[in-house]
């Protein structure tokens, strides 16, 4: 099987998208009526091709004329989920959080983890999506522990002065094949540059 990656590097518009990915799927399959002629029906050149698209970042969206940037971002949903379910396509659609999610009252609260409503911009990426990951910095919130993992600790006498900068934990937000609300405690070395 060949691999191949194409990069897009322009701005993301709703129009924009849709032609990419639909350019995509007619040079890697066939778009032909149904018999009935009611619908269309995709079918890959070869079956067991893989097609992923990775949008970074959807909050990048720059609006068409006359909408917003939200009734963009969702209007790009909106052709994924169609294209996802038609053509048996995947899409990773990364976004930020909004900025009130590390606001005091949630610190207080320690409400500090990633949920749905920290989803920047709109909901409807998040609606419209079979699993939702968010990464989990506990340092930024000056945490000593999480999840039982030292974070930071204020021991002078060794070198071991916790996870630190080493630590994140995924969260999984939403997961429609199977369970979610999952924290996954994971390593983190950015000096490696992936």
């Amino acid at each position: 099987m060949n691999s191949k990656l194409i990069i897009y590097d322009s701005a993301l518009t709703s129009n924009f998208f849709y032609s990419k990915v639909k350019g995509l799927l007619e040079e890697n399959g066939a778009f032909t009526p149904s018999a009935d002629g009611r619908r269309t029906i995709y079918r890959k050149n070869d079956p067991e091709q893989i097609i992923i698209v990775v949008v970074d970042h959807l909050n990048l969206t720059t609006p068409i004329e006359g909408r917003s940037k939200k009734e963009e971002i969702d209007t790009i949903s909106k052709y994924a989920v169609r294209l996802r379910n038609k053509c048996d396509v995947s899409f990773f659609m990364l976004m930020q959080e909004n900025r009130n999610s590390a606001s005091m009252d949630r610190r207080k609260a320690e409400l500090t983890e990633c949920s749905s409503e920290d989803i920047a911009d709109t909901s409807a990426p998040f609606q419209d999506c079979e699993v939702c990951i968010g990464v989990y910095y506990p340092l930024k919130f000056k945490l000593k522990k999480h999840k039982e993992f030292p974070i930071i600790v204020e021991d002078k006498m060794s070198d071991f002065e916790g996870l630190r900068d080493r630590y994140r934990s995924l969260q999984l937000i939403k997961n429609r094949q199977g369970k979610s609300e999952k924290a996954i405690p994971m390593n983190f070395f950015g000096e490696i540059g992936y």
